[in-house]
């Protein structure tokens, strides 16, 4: 099976890096690099126009890697046109990855959301997971605890257990911030802060702050937003 990767950055540099990760493929891998917008238009009307009279490149499994800071791209709005003109799933690579351009760009169409300081092994992993199917999100470039099915679902479940004090010192908790902190924002002592934090490491079975914040973050159930709602 042959693949063919877009990508869509303005730097020479990052794209022979890419390219040098897409070289450990042991499938065979057609490479078509664009420096700007315009270009990745132009590479995505040419993928399109030979899909319609190359039956070989219809199976083969195709991607496309655009940087968030590519020249001519000023939105996500963009990359959703460059999907649904494509048709293939996209993996964006940024150098800082905020809660809200991950949100966005998932709901721009985007398949995973990478920072470009990873390493070359979890860049690797991160096209890997997308070409066959799956979506990637920045909470798995360091997540060494992964959930199995019954994991996933006793967490499902216990996260409408949690009380609303408890639903606010996770939030903040996943935002980083320290007891001393959360105590300070929600006016309440740090002895206070610290039976929550044991509560919620007991309603979802989980051992640290470290396990608990890549569990909800990688499953994509403590987004901000979707949490305010239920606040």
């Amino acid at each position: 099976m042959s693949i063919r990767v877009v990508l869509a950055d303005s730097s020479p540099l990052y794209r022979r890096g890419i390219a040098m990760v897409l070289e450990r493929f042991s499938e065979k891998v057609e490479l078509v690099e664009a420096d700007s917008y315009e270009a990745l238009m132009v590479a995505v009307a040419q993928q399109t126009a030979i899909g319609l009279t190359d039956k070989q490149t219809v199976d083969s499994v195709s991607l496309l890697v655009i940087d968030d800071l590519l020249g001519g791209l000023s939105s996500l709005k963009q990359v959703g046109e460059v999907i649904a003109r494509s048709g293939s799933p996209v993996l964006m690579t940024v150098s800082l990855a905020t809660d809200k351009f991950v949100r966005d760009a998932f709901k721009a169409g985007c398949q995973g959301v990478v920072r470009k300081s990873v390493s070359a092994d979890v860049m690797e992993r991160a096209l890997r997971v997308l070409l066959e199917g799956g979506s990637w999100h920045p909470a798995r470039e360091t997540q060494q605890w992964l959930l199995d099915e019954e994991s996933r679902a006793g967490l499902i479940e216990a996260i409408p257990q949690l009380s609303r004090q408890e639903r606010v010192v996770l939030e903040l908790v996943r935002q980083g911030a320290m007891n001393k902190t959360i105590a300070s924002s929600m006016q309440i002592s740090e002895n206070t802060v610290k039976s929550h934090v044991s509560r919620i490491f007991r309603k979802l079975r989980v051992e640290n702050r470290t396990k608990l914040v890549l569990a909800v973050q990688s499953m994509q159930l403590l987004e901000s937003a979707a949490l305010c709602r239920s606040l």
